[in-house]
């Protein structure tokens, strides 16, 4: 039900066995919920929005086959039942709500996803001094819950917009070995002052908005996604990346200039696996271009020489865009990929290449890879091509303020055996990580001309 008027769903007691999901939003008046005792075979709940909601009817801590539990902006709502005998509940969602946190057992074998996250929420003015207040305490029922939690049962944590300080963030964390992806954006400490390295099937780290960082942690292994953008106080990866063999993904835009972001795309294309897959780097600043001339010329188009048996002694394309004004996350990247005729070169002017130098417009680069193997299923693909041109192409849909970002745009092959360094490609890509790499796909391919997209995977 959405937008309804009344204050309650129904009057007294109703018995409803075959209701499994149950949605309540935009509910203005609505002051409770239902006895959950009539609904026993409900597996979905959500309550979001509900800006009156006083009481969740407390038989809601005893259901056995709730699942699902959101609790998404119910601004008056102050306590959530105990939870500890819902045996079967999975997912658990209490978004920009100022209540006190639940007691949760050991026994919730089942709770895979937990999201205590403040972020993003215009609390009521007249709650925002109270709200606020409360995040002196909070962090010490997240550490009683963190503690509670079954290490072998949670795959995702958000504790994200608290604001959490330093030693604030829970450090029993980093024993939460099965954890997939961990949320600590929004917070305000300046480093993690635990240890992520038990953390081996860790697949996306988001520290986005922790305004105060001045160092990321040392990223386990397993990490393939990476987002730290809006980090004012950060301007270095230092060593955080060294053992990454899976990262295919990272952002660190919107704040700090990253002085050594060479070093982190050097880690990427050491991938195990990198022959086989696509990768995007966002930074802010222009390290990486200026490291990367000639590549880089001046405008959307470059052409790109090939060498004789380049599809076997290289993995794939290199490209990286210099831009002049903000390149948003999600903002997708489209490059045009065509065969010229060697003879013809230098005969149209659209390829009276300028090299590309820096401005003080010059913002941001954006780094984009795609494998051999990605490509060469297309129509497009020929073995034999020896000059290919590329341009680079914002999206149709894109609003004009973000037209002609791009200062400087240029192509590179990456070694099959070495990447940018040493490294030897031979491993295959692995089903699991796969769902955690960027979004790309093959926009047009015809036998004269390709053209693929990129997009941002955690913005979708």
């Amino acid at each position: 039900m959405k937008s309804s008027l009344q204050k309650e769903l129904w009057n007294s007691y109703k018995y409803l066995p075959h209701l499994k999901v149950l949605e309540l939003c935009f509910m203005e008046n609505l002051l409770n919920t239902p006895d959950f005792n009539g609904l026993p075979y409900l597996q979905k709940l959500k309550l979001g929005f509900c800006s009156k909601l006083e009481e969740i009817h407390p038989s809601l801590g005893n259901h056995r086959s709730l699942e699902n539990v959101s609790v998404l902006s119910c601004y008056k709502l102050r306590i959530l039942p105990p939870i500890g005998q819902m045996e079967k509940l999975n997912t658990l969602m209490l978004l920009g709500n100022p209540i006190e946190l639940p007691e949760i057992q050991v026994n919730m074998e089942r709770l895979v996803n937990l999201t205590l996250n403040r972020a993003n929420i215009n609390f009521l003015e007249s709650l925002i001094e109270e709200c606020y207040t409360q995040v002196e305490t909070v962090f010490y029922q997240l550490t009683s819950i963190v503690q509670k939690l079954n290490v072998k049962s949670l795959r995702k944590l958000n504790l994200g917009g608290w604001g959490l300080k330093d030693r604030e963030i829970p450090s029993d964390i980093g024993e939460l070995s099965n954890l997939e992806e961990l949320d600590l954006g929004g917070n305000d400490f300046s480093r993690l002052y635990f240890s992520l390295s038990n953390l081996t099937r860790l697949r996306l780290l988001c520290l986005t908005r922790c305004r105060s960082l001045v160092e990321l942690p040392e990223l386990p292994s397993s990490v393939a996604i990476l987002e730290a953008d809006y980090c004012y106080s950060l301007n270095s990866v230092l060593n955080s990346h060294g053992n990454c063999k899976k990262l295919y993904e990272a952002s660190l835009v919107g704040g700090g200039i990253i002085v050594d972001g060479s070093r982190l795309l050097q880690s990427m294309l050491q991938g195990s696996d990198i022959g086989n897959h696509c990768m995007i780097l966002q930074l802010e600043g222009v390290e990486i271009p200026k490291r990367l001339l000639p590549w880089l010329v001046s405008g959307k188009t470059c052409r790109l020489q090939l060498p004789e048996n380049w599809c076997n002694d290289f993995s794939g394309f290199l490209m990286c865009v210099a831009c002049t004004r903000d390149l948003i996350p999600q903002k997708h990247i489209r490059i045009r990929m065509e065969q010229m005729m060697s003879g013809g070169l230098g005969m149209d002017s659209q390829y009276d290449e300028e090299p590309w130098t820096e401005s003080a417009d010059d913002r941001r680069t954006w780094v984009g890879f795609v494998s051999f193997d990605l490509l060469k299923h297309t129509l497009w693909w020929d073995e034999t091509y020896n000059t290919l041109s590329f341009s680079f192409e914002e999206s149709s849909f894109s609003l004009p303020e973000f037209h002609n970002l791009c200062s400087g745009f240029g192509i590179g092959l990456v070694p099959k055996k070495i990447g940018i360094a040493s490294a030897e490609t031979t491993s295959k890509c692995s089903p699991a990580f796969s769902n955690y790499s960027p979004n790309f796909r093959i926009a047009h391919d015809s036998v004269s001309a390709l053209t693929i997209s990129f997009n941002n995977k955690s913005y979708l």
